[in-house]
């Protein structure tokens, strides 16, 4: 019995594919607006780090990056322009 409660359960791995990637991405900006009306690549690489843990693809980093990228491209996300206005 405690064997089987310390021992981790073998879970099926997700198949990444390209529309795979856009839906995890897609997710990852509409979890991020619902508490941020403006976001920075590290909130989005938190929630794609999250959302690969959740999905079981998490030991690959190269899957957080790829949801990231796609994640912060048009239309799911606009670059906000930066002020012309320099501090001192």
């Amino acid at each position: 019995m405690l064997a089987d409660t310390l021992t981790a359960r073998e879970r099926p791995g997700v198949e990444i594919t390209p529309d795979w990637i856009q839906s995890q991405a897609a997710a990852v900006i509409e979890t991020i607006s619902k508490s941020r009306s403006a976001w920075e690549r590290n909130h989005v690489f938190a929630e794609a780090q999250r959302s690969a843990r959740t999905e079981g693809a998490a030991l690959d980093p190269r899957v957080a990056v790829a949801i990231t990228d796609t994640a912060l491209q048009e239309p799911q996300s606009i670059p906000r322009p930066r002020s012309a206005h320099k501090s001192r």
